[in-house]
Formats: C-alpha cells, structure tokens, sequence
C-alpha cells in the first residue's frame, strides 16, 4: 500500500503499490477512530461508500484467549 495526506483539506487517500486503482478516502482524523466512513474510488468513476473498522491484533487476543477464567 502507497498513500498521501493533504495537509491543508486533512484528507488521506491510499491505494495498492503499483497500481492507480482502487483508491480508498477518508479524513485523517477518521483514521484514529474505531469505526469510520471511507470512499472506495474505482478506474471506471464508480464510488462507493465504505466502513472502516479497527480490529484486535490477533496476537493479543488469542493471549486472552488463554488466559485463566476467574
């Protein structure tokens, strides 16, 4: 993945190395929620709206997983 910032309209935009599309975007503050809207832009002008959620690291939560029930 390859993306930019644009400082002044504080938007992120980001899309696969090596490739022009698919681009996803969405406001830089949207990034530090736990859920937040994005737009998906496709080669043939198509948009779509998207959610972004955060998930667990996997790591941490096979951890819990394991540990005793009290």
């Amino acid at each position: 993945m390859q993306g930019t910032i644009d400082q002044d309209s504080q938007r992120a935009a980001w899309g696969p190395r090596g490739k022009s599309w698919p681009i996803v975007e969405t406001g830089l503050y949207n990034l530090t929620e736990n859920e937040a809207g994005a737009l998906l832009h496709f080669e043939d002008g198509q948009t779509q709206q998207w959610t972004l959620v955060r998930l667990d690291d996997p790591e941490s939560s096979e951890e819990g997983a394991d540990a005793p029930a009290e």
